[in-house]
Order: structure tokens, then C-alpha cells, then sequence
């Protein structure tokens, strides 16, 4: 009865170890690669994200973004008050800029060579 209870308590370690243990002598390649995949296509993002940024400060486009921001508010700003005129003038200003985004968003604003 010893040798049957001893029996019975190993078979249960060994399934309670086979079931923690991975059931594969090797790990699962392709779940680490899709990983490895991923983990590389976020860097090259960030790192292109980046550069532009790098860019843009370089010819000094975040300053313009800064000033487009501004109009913006000054436009909310003007509606609320009932200034027509006021507001009329900023969004031609504002639409300027808009075109000119839109033409330049074909090569984010860089001329080839920059």
C-alpha cells in the first residue's frame, strides 16, 4: 500500500511537471521573430519619426506650426466674440497656410537633397 501511494504521488509530480514545463525542446521561433519584427519596425518608426522633426526644426517649420496654433485660437477667440471681420481675415490667412501644406505634404516639405 506504501509502494502504490508513493507510485501514485510521483505520477502526479511528473504530470504536474509536464504540465508547467513547455511541452517544446525548442522555444516557438516564430512567435520571437514576428516579436523581433515588430520590436525593429517600432524603432525604424521612431527613429524616421525622428528625423523629420529634426528636419522641420532645421527650416524652421515648427515655429510656422506654432504660429498656425495661435491663429487658430485667436480665430475661436474672434467667433465667440462676433468679430465677422476679424475672423474672415484669419481664416484667409489660415487657408493660405493649408494650401501650402497640402502641396508641400507630398514629400513632407523637403525639396530632394535637404
Amino acid at each position: 500500500s506504501r509502494s502504490r501511494s508513493r507510485s501514485r504521488e510521483r505520477r502526479r509530480e511528473r504530470r504536474r511537471d509536464e504540465e508547467a514545463a513547455p511541452r517544446r525542446a525548442f522555444g516557438n521561433d516564430e512567435e520571437e521573430r514576428r516579436a523581433e519584427l515588430a520590436e525593429a519596425r517600432k524603432k525604424d518608426e521612431e527613429a524616421r519619426q525622428k528625423e523629420i522633426v529634426a528636419r522641420l526644426r532645421a527650416h524652421g517649420d515648427v515655429s510656422v506650426m506654432r504660429e498656425q496654433e495661435i491663429l487658430r485660437q485667436k480665430l475661436q477667440i474672434a467667433h465667440r466674440v462676433g468679430d465677422a471681420s476679424e475672423a474672415e481675415r484669419i481664416k484667409a490667412l489660415l487657408s493660405v497656410d493649408d494650401a501650402l501644406a497640402k502641396a508641400a505634404k507630398s514629400n513632407y516639405g523637403f525639396r530632394p537633397g535637404d
